[in-house]
């Protein structure tokens, strides 16, 4: 994996356009640079060992995703027209209203991505001069107050998977096709129109297999990868940036009651310091 640190936009837009990384196309902001890239389903699992003290096995126990989208398709149509909707399209909704899935949310936009590194302060405060001083050292993994944006090259994960280096159709599968992969694989909406979100967040989804592993598990992506560390002294001005610049903010991102609710939790906490 490369790992570079960035302290402006400026140095970000310019080391994502750099001629090895501008196929890394798919970007993923990350509050903590720590967590790896996994779906939020898997991040809860359960191992399980059986056997004997002398040949054991390892498997993981996941929550129960069946059931909750089982629910998901009964109560849904209550609030929201969901004809022609197939499986996935209730998966990207369950994804955006913090249900847990097997999707793992990426962007096409790389300022979007950006935002959702810094949207968020981090409560783990170090003083100025140890935070510089495990930069300085390369610790950037170790550092609790970091946050990262991972970019990863689409066309790489789905050769691997399916052998072929395209983002796939979804049109051309069927979801029980994608539910018997063991690997990861880069999908993206065939209808961003059915979520406000997904299309002002031009989201895309990487979709894990039946291996509960995160996708920078796997050395062959994980060469790939680049990952970009925002020090947590840098978020505030960065996040200032994105919205005075670019109009990237609370509200833009998520064009719904919770932009409002973000922007007015943020000016209460704000006058309350």
């Amino acid at each position: 994996m490369y790992t570079e640190v960035i302290n402006n936009i400026t140095e970000y837009l310019k080391l994502i356009h750099q001629t090895n990384f501008i196929n890394n196309n798919w970007y993923r902001g990350q509050r903590y640079s720590e967590y790896k890239l996994e779906p939020s389903l898997f991040r809860d699992k359960k191992v399980v060992i059986t056997g004997d003290e002398y040949i054991q096995q390892r498997s993981y126990k996941l929550k129960d995703e069946d059931g909750a989208l089982k629910i998901f398709k009964k109560e849904i149509p209550k609030i929201m027209n969901t004809d022609g909707f197939d499986e996935i399209h209730y998966l990207y909704l369950m994804q955006h209203y913090d249900i847990q899935t097997r999707l793992l949310d990426f962007s096409t936009n790389p300022l979007i991505a950006l935002y959702f590194s810094v949207s968020e302060p981090n409560k783990i405060n170090k003083n100025a001069e140890q935070e510089y001083f495990d930069f300085k050292n390369g610790m950037f993994d170790y550092n609790q107050e970091s946050s990262s944006v991972f970019c990863i090259n689409p066309m790489i994960v789905n050769k691997y998977t399916l052998n072929k280096e395209e983002v796939i159709d979804l049109s051309n599968y069927k979801f029980s096709t994608l539910k018997n992969l063991d690997f990861p694989i880069c999908i993206k909406p065939r209808n961003e129109k059915i979520d406000n979100r997904l299309s002002a967040q031009k989201g895309v989804f990487v979709y894990f297999g039946k291996e509960v592993n995160p996708l920078d598990y796997y050395a062959i992506h994980n060469d790939k990868i680049l990952k970009i560390i925002i020090p947590n002294s840098k978020r505030e001005s960065i996040k200032r940036e994105l919205k005075k610049k670019f109009n990237i903010y609370h509200s833009t991102v998520y064009p719904d009651m919770k932009g409002i609710t973000l922007e007015i939790s943020e000016v209460m906490n704000k006058k309350y310091k």
